[in-house]
């Protein structure tokens, strides 16, 4: 039998995929890059253009350039949300996921009695043999 063709996947390099670069520990670095990346999805390429030539003096936009500080990320960003279909809360919960660190949000341990318990649901019943599992 002939071989399938490998559908060839458009704006991806060959070789394995790589994982992708990782966000600044900064999160209003990270939501700055973000929202921009958001912009210029929504607004075009030449959104990127005016913003970098009006912040080329501005280190907080250093991502636009080409090899710019956090550059790598702002691109992956874009990416996604180019084409990828992303939405900006997808790209923000998924590097809210991410992240390790200082950076990383506490999820709030007042009603939480065990791991397996969401933020904001009430803890699962304990069965019964565990319950009894600790008395003679």
């Amino acid at each position: 039998a002939p071989m399938q063709p490998v559908l060839a996947l458009p704006r991806r390099p060959p070789g394995p995929p790589m994982p992708p670069p990782l966000p600044p520990v900064d999160p209003e670095n990270a939501d700055r890059i973000e929202r921009m990346a958001h912009y210029v999805a929504k607004n075009g390429m030449q959104f990127e253009q005016v913003t970098r030539d009006k912040q080329a003096q501005n280190p907080k936009f250093s991502f636009l350039a080409p090899q710019g500080e956090n550059s790598q990320y702002y691109r992956h960003v874009l990416n996604c949300l180019m084409n990828g279909g992303w939405s900006l809360e997808q790209v923000q919960q998924v590097r809210l996921q991410r992240s390790v660190g200082p950076a990383a949000v506490p999820a709030p341990q007042s009603h939480i009695r065990g791991p397996s318990t969401p933020p904001g649901m009430p803890p699962p019943p304990a069965p019964a043999s565990a319950a009894l599992s600790g008395f003679p």
